[in-house]
Formats: C-alpha cells, sequence, structure tokens
C-alpha cells in the first residue's frame, strides 16, 4: 500500500470534512470521536461545562438581529476559549447577584454566568464592547426537539438610548441553527422599568439598568431535523461603544416552562375538560377549538395579553378571559394537513404602545386521525309484519343510525313527525347520549308516515328525511297506504255533547275501487279520501278493514285526536320512544311525556280485546311512571291530565294510543331475517302494477340490495339492473305478454316473479 500512502475516498473526504470545520467550531473535532450528547445533558451546569464550549470577540454594531459585525457591517472573528473563561464564562453557585439582588441560580445549585459587569480585562466598570457566545453541540431527537432555555439577563441602559441604539445597545440572544425561526433578541430599549443600582467599586458610574428576572423561552426544532446535528448559541454583548455592560445567568435548559418574568401560554392536548381546558372539535363545521390558559409577565407593571397566533397563521375567534387566565380561539381543521402537525401559539403581551417578545406555548401533536369530521349514517329498515297476517297498523320498522368522530360529545336524537295530530308538536327526543356508535331506534309504525330524524351535536344539526318502507302485512294492493290528517272537528258550539273527527286514507292503485268497511265504499285509487268516522271521539281507537276485491283485505286501527273544544286546557302530547320485551315476552312501554304541560299525570289501560270495559281485568289505573307495563296483548293506554283519583272519568283531556303487542323474538333493527322459505315471493320482490297497463313499473323489495334480470315468454333478456332500498322505478315499452323477472334471495337462491303486460 506504498506505506499507508494511499487513502480510501471515503476516509479522505471525512479527514477534509473535520479539517474544515475545525476553523469553525474546534469543538466539533473535539466530540467527532464520542458519543453524541444531548440538549438537556448537564442542562442545569451542575457538572459546570461538560458538553459546552465558549467564543467571544469584539463588535462595533449589529444589524438589530443579536449578529455582531465589524466596522465593515461584516461577522466579526471569534476566538476559540478554554472554559472557564474570568469574568466571560464562569460557574457560579446559588445566592444574590450582588448588584440587583436577583437569584443567581434557578434549579439546582448551580449556574452559568454569562459577561460581567466589570469588564474582563480589568474593573472598568463600562464592559469592553465585548460579546460572549456560550454553544452546545447536540444530536436531535424527538423527545428534544422541543426544549427550553432558562435565563435572567442585566442590561445597563444608556440614557442618550436612541443615539446609541443604532444596532450598538447592549443585547442578549439565543439562536438555534436547526430552528432558524426560534431566534431570540432583546436589548434594554424593550422595557419601560429601569432602575439604578449602585456598587461599590464602581461607585456612581452606572446608568440605569433593566433587570429581567428568570424567565424562559423555548426553542422549537421541526420534526424533519430528527437525527441530526444542532448548535446551540447563547450570547451576550456589552455595549458595542463599550459604554455599557450586560450579563446574564444561564440555567435549567429543558427544564418546565410554565411561568417566567415574560409571562407564559400553556395548551392541553386533552377534551375540553370541567376547567375549560383542553380541544373542542365541531365537526360539523371542521372547526378545532383549543382553550389554553396563561401567566402574565412580572416584568415592568401590568401587561395584557394582545393577540395569539398558531404557527405564525392568525387565529379565529380569539377569547380571552383575563379573570381566570385562558384564553380560547378556533382553527379550520383544514390548516392541518394529512400529516401529524406540531401545535403551538405564540402569545404577545402589550403594555400601551409596548410589546413583549414573543412568548411561546408549549407543542402537542394535532393527527388528521384525532380530528375528523362528524359523520353520521342512517339506514331505514325493512318493514317487519309483527307476526300478524293482515294487521297493518302493527307493521314497524327500525331505523339505525350510525355516529362516528364525535369525540366525546354529547348528542341528541330527535324525531319530527310530517303529520303529528292536531294540536301536537310531534317532536320528541327518541336518544340521548355521548360519543360514538351504532344505535338501533325504533320501533316505529310505518302508520305514522314519515317524518324528519335531526342529529344534534356540539352546535351542528344534521337533518334527514325518513320515508317508512311500506306495508308488508295483508294484501299488497294496500301495502302502499297512507293514513294522514287526523282531525277532530269542534262542535262545542252546537248541540252535540262532543267532538267529531275524521282521517284522510290514500291508496294508490291502477284501477277498480276499495272499501274502508264499514264507514266507505268504492273510493277512488290514487286520491285522497276522507273518512267520517262515526260517533264522536272516546278513550278507543277504531277498527277499519280495508277490501280491494276478492281475496284482498286489510285492516288497519286509527287513534281518535285528543277532544278539540278544549285545546287550550289540554296540553298533551305523548309519544312512544321505546318497546321492550323480557324473558318471558310480556313487554314494557317508554314513552316521552316531556310535552305534557304542568299538572297530575295518570293513565289507564285497557285490553285490546275489550276497549272500554273497566271491569275487564287488563283494566288498570295509575299514577304515571316509565316504563309502562309489562303487558302480554295489545293494549289501548289513555293518558290523561287530570285528578289522579278520577283519571278515566276526566271527558275534556286525554289521549288514546293504541300499542300493539310486539314479535318479541324479532324485535330489533334487521333486514328480514326470517326463514325465507315461509315468505311469499312477493314479499321478496313484486311489481306494480301486476298486470301492467302502462310503460311504467315499480318495482318492491324488502331486500337491501336487489339484482334482476327481466326476460320474455321466449327467455330473451330484455334488460337486467340493480337498486337499493325497497322501491325502484323503470320505464320501458314492452309489448303484451307474459315476463318473468328473475333476481336472488335473501339467501342468495334465484327466484322468479311473473309479470303480465296487458
Amino acid at each position: 500500500m506504498g506505506g499507508g500512502q494511499i487513502l480510501f475516498p471515503q476516509l479522505k473526504f471525512l479527514l477534509f470534512t473535520l479539517a474544515f470545520f475545525s476553523g469553525i467550531y474546534p469543538e466539533i473535532s473535539k466530540l467527532a470521536a464520542q458519543t453524541d450528547t444531548m440538549i438537556c445533558d448537564n442542562g442545569g451546569f451542575e457538572d459546570d461545562f461538560d458538553y459546552y464550549f465558549g467564543k467571544a470577540g469584539l463588535w462595533l454594531k449589529s444589524n438589530n438581529d443579536c449578529i455582531p459585525l465589524d466596522q465593515n457591517s461584516q461577522a466579526i472573528t471569534w476566538n476559540t476559549l478554554t472554559l472557564p473563561e474570568f469574568r466571560r464564562f464562569e460557574i457560579t453557585t446559588s445566592g444574590l447577584d450582588t448588584l440587583v439582588g436577583i437569584n443567581r441560580t434557578k434549579f439546582g445549585s448551580k449556574a452559568l454566568l454569562l459577561n460581567n459587569r466589570y469588564g474582563h480585562i480589568s474593573t472598568i466598570c463600562d464592559g469592553h464592547a465585548d460579546v460572549d457566545k456560550l454553544i452546545k453541540r447536540f444530536k436531535v431527537t424527538e423527545e428534544n426537539r422541543d426544549f427550553t432555555v432558562w435565563f435572567a439577563v442585566v442590561l445597563e441602559y444608556t440614557q442618550n438610548y436612541s443615539q446609541h441604539s443604532n444596532g450598538r445597545a447592549p443585547y442578549f440572544g439565543i439562536s438555534c441553527n436547526r430552528a432558524p425561526e426560534s431566534d431570540f433578541c432583546l436589548d434594554p430599549g424593550l422595557f419601560p422599568c429601569k432602575e439604578i443600582y449602585y456598587d461599590s467599586i464602581c461607585h456612581d458610574q452606572f446608568d440605569s439598568i433593566v433587570v429581567i428576572d428568570w424567565t424562559c423561552y423555548r426553542i422549537k426544532i421541526p420534526k424533519n431535523m430528527v437525527d441530526s446535528i444542532a448548535i446551540l448559541e447563547i450570547s451576550v454583548a456589552d455595549c458595542a461603544e463599550g459604554l455599557h455592560f450586560a450579563y446574564a445567568y444561564i440555567d435549567g435548559i429543558c427544564e418546565e416552562c410554565d411561568q417566567g418574568a415574560f409571562g407564559s401560554a400553556t395548551l392541553y392536548n386533552h377534551p375540553l375538560d370541567t376547567n375549560n381546558l383542553g380541544i373542542s372539535y365541531n365537526g360539523c363545521l371542521d372547526t378545532i377549538t383549543f382553550c389554553g390558559s396563561y401567566t402574565e409577565p412580572t416584568i415592568c407593571g401590568n401587561w395584557l395579553l394582545d393577540s395569539i397566533n398558531a404557527n405564525g397563521t392568525v387565529v379565529n375567534n380569539l377569547r380571552i378571559d383575563t379573570s381566570i387566565k385562558q384564553f380560547c380561539f378556533d382553527m379550520p381543521l383544514e390548516y392541518f394537513t394529512d400529516e401529524c402537525k406540531d401545535f403551538y401559539v405564540s402569545v404577545y403581551f402589550h403594555q400601551g404602545s409596548r410589546h413583549l417578545p414573543r412568548v411561546l406555548s408549549n407543542t402537542i401533536e394535532i393527527c388528521p386521525g384525532d380530528y375528523e369530521r362528524y359523520e353520521v349514517e342512517v339506514n331505514t329498515g325493512q318493514c317487519q309484519d309483527n307476526n300478524t297476517s293482515d294487521l297493518l297498523s302493527d307493521d314497524y320498522y327500525y331505523v339505525q343510525v350510525a355516529l362516528s368522530h364525535l369525540h366525546g360529545d354529547t348528542f341528541t336524537i330527535e324525531r319530527q313527525l310530517d303529520d303529528p295530530y292536531p294540536n301536537e308538536s310531534g317532536l320528541y327526543v327518541v336518544k340521548a347520549d355521548t360519543g360514538d356508535g351504532t344505535f338501533n331506534l325504533g320501533p316505529f309504525y310505518i302508520q305514522e308516515g314519515s317524518w324528519r330524524l335531526i342529529v344534534k351535536f356540539a352546535d351542528c344539526a344534521d337533518t334527514f328525511d325518513i320515508t317508512p318502507p311500506y306495508f308488508c302485512s295483508g294484501c299488497n294492493k294496500f301495502y302502499r297506504t297512507t293514513i294522514s290528517n287526523v282531525t277532530c272537528n269542534d262542535h262545542s258550539s252546537s248541540s252535540i255533547s262532543d267532538d267529531t273527527w275524521t282521517f284522510d286514507i290514500k291508496v294508490p292503485g291502477t284501477s277498480g275501487t276499495y272499501d274502508v268497511l264499514p264507514v266507505a265504499t268504492g273510493l277512488s285509487y290514487n286520491v285522497t279520501n276522507t273518512i267520517n268516522v262515526s260517533g264522536n271521539i272516546g278513550k278507543a281507537c277504531r277498527t277499519f278493514t280495508l277490501v280491494g276485491g276478492a281475496n284482498c283485505s286489510s285492516t288497519i286501527i286509527v287513534c281518535p285526536p285528543k277532544p278539540c273544544s278544549s285545546e287550550s286546557q289540554c296540553q298533551l302530547e305523548v309519544s312512544l320512544k321505546n318497546v321492550s320485551c323480557d324473558e318471558n315476552s310480556d313487554f314494557y312501554i317508554e314513552v316521552d311525556t316531556s310535552r305534557i304541560g304542568t299538572g297530575n299525570f295518570c293513565v289507564v289501560s285497557f285490553a285490546y280485546a275489550s276497549p272500554g270495559d273497566t271491569t275487564n281485568t287488563n283494566y288498570s289505573r295509575g299514577s304515571f311512571s316509565n316504563p309502562l307495563g309489562p303487558f302480554d296483548e295489545p293494549v289501548y293506554i289513555i293518558f290523561s291530565k287530570c285528578d289522579i283519583y278520577s283519571c278515566y272519568c276526566d271527558a275534556n283531556c286525554f289521549k288514546v294510543i293504541y300499542f300493539p303487542k310486539p314479535d318479541c323474538d324479532n324485535l330489533d333493527y334487521r333486514f328480514k331475517k326470517a326463514d325465507v322459505s315461509t315468505l311469499k315471493s312477493e314479499e321478496e320482490l313484486f311489481v306494480i302494477p301486476n298486470p301492467l297497463n302502462t310503460k311504467e313499473m315499480i318495482f318492491i323489495s324488502n331486500m337491501k340490495h336487489t339484482s334482476f334480470e327481466f326476460y320474455n315468454s321466449s327467455s330473451k333478456l330484455v334488460c337486467k339492473g340493480s337498486f337499493t332500498g325497497p322501491e325502484y322505478k323503470y320505464s320501458a315499452e314492452v309489448p303484451p305478454g307474459l315476463y318473468i323477472i328473475k333476481y336472488k334471495n335473501l339467501e342468495g337462491k334465484s327466484k322468479y316473479y311473473k309479470l303480465i303486460k296487458i
């Protein structure tokens, strides 16, 4: 190898790099062979100058950013010192500063005294235009890239500051090459309070002095600098004209920064707590609210919190409570990008026209997954026939509401009927809870018609229109029947003692007529027919039979409205909230009574088989208490506002509701889960009208997702399609004849439905 004259290229480059940087930072070459230090190592100088280095120089002016320059406005020449250095870099112990009386240490028993009031050459009491710089090289880690420096500073203030402050006044500065946005610089002109201090050696030589008692400053290194090597520099400079001094105590690097002469600010990375501190997310507005605390500055009298910005961005809707020293502000979610983001605030205190240097808060990490827009998913279940063959009024369904990204917020789910009974709002709370979840709401009876589901959380409200599925009991001709506009007719001024009532019925269809027995016959399809109920409003619901031809009938039960001759005195509104069953298949009823007004409230229940018969063994009367029950058969329940002991006798204010006995084995949100083999094919999929005499047909399905193929009698495919939900409208010009619709049933088996075009 020629006596070792040939070097590997990588080694040559390494030696060149070390040689080059030795002229700038000789300490780097000293540390090259040792383990990287951390910024917090010996942060309190308890081990004297371990891990620290020092440089010194003379300066004539600055660019006002704590960067000393020579007479040509060029960077000064720095001399590397061996520490300690007399009156430049000295370790001091606990006690009071002999000039201004502040503590020389903040944590532990030692601190660094950087520069000196006497000058390092001789005791001239003016300084020597010295600038001294403490240096620490360290490795950046995820844990230490956000750290603090505690300091106390004494700055002599010239009486002719305006003449000498053109880049020549004493200063104190902190910088880190990996965090240029965290650079910090101050001089005595920033502060309105100055005091005269005397020294036995200097006699009356000093001008007024600004004293900054212990305070802290945060350095924030970006995440992309992790694993790099950083350089921390802390500088103190005498007046560049050699007339005034400055010195500082440094201690507690990496100690907590929750107070100080310049004040402090703290953010909290947890949901808003009982002290109104933390984070609240308004998912409907895509806004995050941050509420933090602060301490006021202790230097130079009273200061007020003036403004706040977040990572250099102006915050929205800033609220400051000076009585409890808290602040809140809003940030749009879009401010936080797809990656996790360091988040902190800069707070600014003012005193008249004066402002202190910005104070940085602690850093919290905000990730996109932590705060996402509230999500509400609503699914309407299929018709359940309640295990009865022809009664439409007990056909029910459930609505499933899935809430996500609520971040612990409380929510309420309300139901607002589109067609409530007269003198009633039709609005009540179905569910109130906290946090994410999937909630099965109901049962809801199809006969009640359409309604709005309103989900409220924080300051948001999402509204969903709920259209019930079609009925699934009885004859399919009446599956799309609607019952509405139940109305009381006030006859209080006539000779009729009680009120009469009516309701509207509409049945879609194509031809012929239908009957509503026993009160009306020959009613037309596709129009709204008003049914006059015989007799007056009583404490019982009425049963009607819908007949649409041979072998086609269905039953409905309609309950009367409240008597309307005394509406102003009968503020009584009751709504079903929940039905539950016990192990014996007995059922319980929970109702909403939030809108019943004031006064006593009681209930009377009758067995369905004998409505109005107070001698029936299932008859009961008593004060109201949720839930009602247990019941083992359908019931009418009379809710009354009156004296509890004469509850049934009150003829002026009562509300009658029919509650069918639920199919307890199937009382849950679901799409049909019964044995498909027991169901008629039209309960899975059928088409109306059939026979078809127009080009438009409506597919009715009890499946969540339906795929079909449409064939003619020659087995030729006419069309195919798919849809989600209970109904699909299809329009096609097809010639008269027999058609077959092929589809997959709930078990995934192929089924066939016959359609005739006439």
